[in-house]
Protein backbone atom coordinates (compact mmCIF):
# COMPACT_ATOMS: atom_id res chain seq x y z
CA UNK A 1 0.00 0.00 0.00
CA UNK A 2 1.23 3.46 -1.04
CA UNK A 3 1.43 6.05 2.18
CA UNK A 4 1.45 9.44 1.02
CA UNK A 5 4.87 11.62 1.68
CA UNK A 6 4.55 14.97 3.44
CA UNK A 7 6.18 17.97 1.46
CA UNK A 8 9.15 19.63 2.55
CA UNK A 9 8.95 23.40 3.83
CA UNK A 10 10.21 25.38 0.77
CA UNK A 11 9.34 28.92 1.85
CA UNK A 12 8.40 30.46 5.08
CA UNK A 13 5.06 32.15 5.75
CA UNK A 14 6.07 35.46 3.67
CA UNK A 15 6.99 33.52 0.83
CA UNK A 16 10.96 33.81 1.52
CA UNK A 17 12.87 30.61 -0.33
CA UNK A 18 14.14 28.48 2.74
CA UNK A 19 16.69 26.70 0.35
CA UNK A 20 20.13 26.88 1.37
CA UNK A 21 22.23 27.91 -1.30
CA UNK A 22 25.93 27.19 -2.74
CA UNK A 23 28.21 30.21 -0.63
CA UNK A 24 28.33 32.88 -2.83
CA UNK A 25 24.86 32.19 -5.36
CA UNK A 26 22.71 35.48 -4.86
CA UNK A 27 19.25 34.98 -6.68
CA UNK A 28 17.82 38.77 -7.36
CA UNK A 29 14.29 39.00 -8.01
CA UNK A 30 12.59 41.40 -10.61
CA UNK A 31 10.63 44.12 -10.53
CA UNK A 32 8.07 44.79 -13.59
CA UNK A 33 6.72 47.81 -13.90
CA UNK A 34 3.78 47.63 -16.22
CA UNK A 35 1.19 50.10 -17.57
CA UNK A 36 -0.83 49.86 -20.61
CA UNK A 37 1.82 49.74 -23.33
CA UNK A 38 3.80 46.50 -21.66
CA UNK A 39 6.65 45.74 -19.69
CA UNK A 40 10.06 47.35 -18.47
CA UNK A 41 12.06 44.66 -15.98
CA UNK A 42 15.92 46.05 -15.00
CA UNK A 43 17.57 42.67 -15.16
CA UNK A 44 20.61 44.17 -14.15
CA UNK A 45 21.63 47.23 -12.37
CA UNK A 46 25.20 47.92 -10.22
CA UNK A 47 23.00 49.31 -7.43
CA UNK A 48 21.97 45.51 -6.97
CA UNK A 49 23.00 43.84 -4.19
CA UNK A 50 24.88 41.38 -7.10
CA UNK A 51 29.08 41.66 -6.18
CA UNK A 52 31.28 41.38 -8.38
CA UNK A 53 32.72 43.14 -11.28
CA UNK A 54 31.16 45.06 -13.65
CA UNK A 55 29.54 43.57 -16.39
CA UNK A 56 32.05 42.58 -18.97
CA UNK A 57 29.81 41.76 -21.93
CA UNK A 58 26.23 40.44 -22.71
CA UNK A 59 25.01 37.38 -24.34
CA UNK A 60 22.02 36.05 -25.76
CA UNK A 61 21.49 32.59 -25.51
CA UNK A 62 18.48 30.21 -26.87
CA UNK A 63 17.87 26.84 -26.18
CA UNK A 64 15.29 24.66 -28.00
CA UNK A 65 12.48 22.48 -25.89
CA UNK A 66 13.60 19.88 -23.40
CA UNK A 67 17.59 20.61 -24.42
CA UNK A 68 20.27 21.38 -22.30
CA UNK A 69 22.85 23.76 -22.00
CA UNK A 70 26.00 23.00 -20.00
CA UNK A 71 27.87 21.87 -17.63
CA UNK A 72 29.95 24.30 -17.98
CA UNK A 73 31.90 26.54 -15.32
CA UNK A 74 34.49 30.09 -15.44
CA UNK A 75 37.69 29.98 -13.28
CA UNK A 76 38.03 33.83 -13.77
CA UNK A 77 34.72 35.48 -13.86
CA UNK A 78 31.35 35.47 -11.91
CA UNK A 79 27.84 35.23 -14.40
CA UNK A 80 24.70 36.66 -14.24
CA UNK A 81 21.84 35.27 -15.92
CA UNK A 82 18.47 36.65 -16.55
CA UNK A 83 15.80 34.82 -18.60
CA UNK A 84 13.95 36.56 -20.54
CA UNK A 85 11.20 33.99 -22.29
CA UNK A 86 10.51 31.01 -21.11
CA UNK A 87 11.04 28.63 -18.31
CA UNK A 88 14.42 27.72 -17.53
CA UNK A 89 15.13 24.94 -15.05
CA UNK A 90 19.29 26.10 -13.77
CA UNK A 91 21.09 23.58 -11.78
CA UNK A 92 24.00 24.51 -10.15
CA UNK A 93 26.96 22.33 -8.56
CA UNK A 94 29.87 23.87 -6.55
CA UNK A 95 33.30 22.73 -7.36
CA UNK A 96 35.03 24.26 -5.89
CA UNK A 97 36.82 22.47 -2.49
CA UNK A 98 37.52 25.52 -0.62
CA UNK A 99 33.66 26.29 -0.54
CA UNK A 100 31.60 25.71 2.43
CA UNK A 101 29.00 24.45 0.00
CA UNK A 102 31.33 22.13 -2.01
CA UNK A 103 29.33 19.94 -3.69
CA UNK A 104 26.05 21.47 -3.07
CA UNK A 105 23.65 21.36 -5.63
CA UNK A 106 21.12 24.04 -6.37
CA UNK A 107 18.28 23.70 -8.68
CA UNK A 108 16.28 27.25 -9.41
CA UNK A 109 13.15 27.56 -12.17
CA UNK A 110 13.26 30.84 -13.64
CA UNK A 111 10.74 32.44 -15.66
CA UNK A 112 9.04 35.40 -17.46
CA UNK A 113 6.55 34.77 -14.30
CA UNK A 114 9.12 34.52 -11.73
CA UNK A 115 11.77 37.26 -13.08
CA UNK A 116 14.90 36.98 -11.23
CA UNK A 117 18.74 37.66 -12.07
CA UNK A 118 20.78 35.17 -10.76
CA UNK A 119 25.18 35.40 -9.53
CA UNK A 120 26.60 32.62 -10.63
CA UNK A 121 29.96 32.49 -8.45
CA UNK A 122 33.19 31.35 -10.37
CA UNK A 123 33.97 27.58 -10.14
CA UNK A 124 30.71 26.29 -10.15
CA UNK A 125 29.41 24.16 -12.94
CA UNK A 126 26.06 25.89 -14.13
CA UNK A 127 23.62 24.03 -16.67
CA UNK A 128 20.12 25.08 -18.36
CA UNK A 129 17.38 23.21 -19.08
CA UNK A 130 14.23 24.85 -21.04
CA UNK A 131 11.62 22.86 -19.40
CA UNK A 132 8.97 25.23 -21.48
CA UNK A 133 7.06 24.27 -24.92
CA UNK A 134 8.84 27.34 -26.46
CA UNK A 135 12.35 28.48 -27.35
CA UNK A 136 13.86 29.23 -24.32
CA UNK A 137 15.53 33.11 -24.26
CA UNK A 138 18.29 34.11 -21.53
CA UNK A 139 21.25 36.50 -21.47
CA UNK A 140 24.36 35.89 -20.23
CA UNK A 141 26.21 38.70 -18.39
CA UNK A 142 29.52 37.47 -16.87
CA UNK A 143 32.25 39.87 -15.28
CA UNK A 144 34.84 39.33 -17.80
CA UNK A 145 34.15 40.09 -21.93
CA UNK A 146 34.14 36.60 -23.67
CA UNK A 147 38.25 36.04 -24.81
CA UNK A 148 37.56 34.53 -28.58
CA UNK A 149 41.63 33.29 -28.20
CA UNK A 150 41.47 31.87 -24.73
CA UNK A 151 38.25 31.19 -23.78
CA UNK A 152 36.98 31.42 -19.93
CA UNK A 153 35.08 28.67 -20.66
CA UNK A 154 34.68 24.73 -18.75
CA UNK A 155 32.66 21.99 -20.09
CA UNK A 156 31.51 18.29 -18.98
CA UNK A 157 28.90 16.81 -20.58
CA UNK A 158 25.82 16.64 -19.51
CA UNK A 159 26.24 12.80 -18.34
CA UNK A 160 29.56 12.72 -16.74
CA UNK A 161 31.49 10.99 -14.51
CA UNK A 162 32.46 14.03 -12.24
CA UNK A 163 28.90 14.34 -10.59
CA UNK A 164 25.34 12.92 -11.49
CA UNK A 165 23.03 14.58 -12.12
CA UNK A 166 18.87 13.31 -12.82
CA UNK A 167 16.79 15.70 -15.03
CA UNK A 168 13.28 14.89 -14.27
Amino acid sequence: MFEPIKDPVTVDSKGNRLQNLIDGVILHPLVAHTDERGNVIELYHPAFELPGGPVGGVTLVTIRPGKVKGWVKHLKSDDRVSVLAGTAHVVLFDDRPDSPTYEMVNEFFISTQNPQTILIPMNVYHAVRNVGHDTLTFIDMPEIAYNHADPDKYRLPVENERFSFEWR
